[in-house]
């Protein structure tokens, strides 16, 4: 159950990369011509697009794990995706999600504290990616949109 599961959730990985392109194409052409939320188009295509690579990795990394994490990161992953990378990402991290949760069934018990760093680990780094798009940090790590 854990390969196929991880195989799964690449197939819906490579194909979220491929409907998160297609946003950003879609939302650079609306900003272009200075559609109203062309710009918002865009970063939905920049998070479907990390929810997309994301589940790729963790797709590789589930079929040969002995434990269920992977299979918890991918169904956080896919619905961070459905959420936040608009209609066709979200309609992608469906597969996403079936490989998610078939990445679950046949895996060793973890103990509750493995499983709590690796969910502290990945919501660190996820703060940490949407905080420097959002405010656009410089390399003093200042947000530029703030008004001193």
């Amino acid at each position: 159950m854990k390969k196929s599961g991880g195989i799964i959730a690449l197939i819906g990985g490579i194909f979220g990369t491929i409907a998160a392109l297609f946003t950003l194409f879609i939302g650079g052409i609306g900003a272009a011509v200075e559609a109203d939320g062309g710009t918002q188009v865009v970063a939905m295509g920049w998070v479907g697009g990390l929810a997309a690579f994301a589940a790729i990795i963790l797709g590789a990394v589930a079929m040969n794990s002995e434990t269920k994490t992977p299979g918890i990161l991918l169904i956080i992953c896919a619905i961070l995706g459905a959420v936040f990378g608009g209609t066709l990402v979200g309609i992608c991290m469906i597969l996403t999600l079936a490989g998610g949760i078939m990445g679950l069934m046949g895996g060793k018990k973890e103990t509750i504290k493995s499983w709590l760093f690796n969910l502290i680990g990945t919501f660190s780094a996820l703060t940490y990616s949407f905080a420097t798009y959002e405010f656009g940090g410089n390399s003093n790590n200042v947000p530029r949109n703030i008004i001193y």
